[in-house]
């Protein structure tokens, strides 16, 4: 019989996962059923084989085998346990060890997470970091400031995001990232700890032996012999982030230079509207002369002052009337 630890002081309670009150329900579970041609494993092997992906004792809640079934009900501590089973089981599902197993999810997921992205550089754009978050799920609402009990700014963002699915898994976002060379970190509750590398929950990328290339994040090969580059914030492949088009100071400069281009295409428009009224003002005093003469001769209206009133045609002579015309002209 297992020996259970006595309280040291009235009211005191052992370490470690408590029992929960009569009538609650325990969240964060899985099922494990035993579907193999072989003889069902045994409930130490199954713990092992929860340890293999990383999951530590004080994660598991309570592992159930009830006797005489080949199911096994894992419960978790936390979410974070729940998140870490399902990250490592999409990686070790095709091995040997799992492939007898059926896995049944009796807690769904929670895909609508608080994420909180925090930053070194302040002048970092919260539209980029909305840029990038957006990879891994639909952000829902507008991003606020963290800001502690006194007011002040802590320099970290929080987003309200539904994470996207992948072949019925939860996709998870990377707890660190890089834009040129700021990093950001981002928690948030039930992210499992994994490698930044590769991805795998038994171990961190200090100790990961994948080679992944830091230009392209293609695998089995270093930057030195690479000759692509992916794009930190968009995802795609072809440029750095420093060129990516959708970033905030690229779009703000594109935008410079629109602006300084529109001004001289109208300077231009307005050189040439310019130009026309002039030759309009050039041609226009003579042509009112000329309005002006024939009405005169018509006595339509009487002469300005100034101007030589048009003699009659009947005692006008041929060089009178050459002379008359000359001086209108003028």
């Amino acid at each position: 019989m297992a020996c259970v630890p006595s309280e040291s002081k009235a009211g005191a309670r052992p370490p470690g996962p408590h029992p929960q009150p009569a009538g609650s329900t325990r969240g964060n579970v899985v099922c494990l059923k035993w579907r193999g041609n072989e003889a069902c494993p045994t409930r130490k092997r199954v713990a092992e084989l929860l340890f293999q992906m990383g999951i530590r004792a004080c994660d598991i809640f309570a592992l159930i085998h009830p006797y005489g079934t080949r199911e096994f009900d894992v419960s978790f501590a936390r979410p974070e346990g729940l998140e870490l089973f399902w990250s490592g089981y999409e990686l070790a599902k095709d091995q040997p060890d799992w492939q007898g197993f059926f896995v049944q999810a009796i807690t769904r997921q929670n895909e609508v997470k608080k994420v909180t992205v925090l930053t070194r550089n302040k002048s970092l754009s919260c539209v980029d970091i909305l840029t990038w978050v957006s990879r891994y799920g639909d952000v829902q609402g507008l991003p606020s400031k963290n800001l502690d009990e006194f007011g002040i700014w802590s320099g970290a963002w929080m987003f309200q995001i539904k994470l996207k699915h992948s072949r019925g898994l939860v996709s998870h976002i990377p707890s660190s990232a890089f834009f040129g060379r700021d990093r950001i970190m981002v928690f948030y509750r039930g992210q499992p700890k994994l490698c930044y590398r590769c991805g795998s929950p038994s171990h961190f990328s200090a100790s990961c032996q994948v080679q992944r290339c830091a230009l392209c994040g293609g695998e089995d090969h270093l930057a030195a012999s690479c000759g692509q580059i992916r794009c930190n914030l968009c995802g795609e492949l072809g440029h750095p982030f420093s060129r990516c088009p959708r970033s905030v100071a690229n779009v703000a400069r594109a935008r410079a230079e629109a602006s300084r281009e529109a001004p001289t295409a109208e300077a231009s428009a307005g050189e040439g509207d310019r130009a026309v009224g002039l030759m309009k003002r050039k041609d226009g005093p003579s042509q009112q002369r000329r309005r002006e003469r024939r009405q005169m001769e018509r006595g339509q209206v009487e002469p300005r002052p100034g101007v030589m009133p048009v003699p009659s045609q009947e005692n006008v002579s041929p060089r009178a009337e050459t002379l008359g015309d000359n001086e209108v002209n003028e």
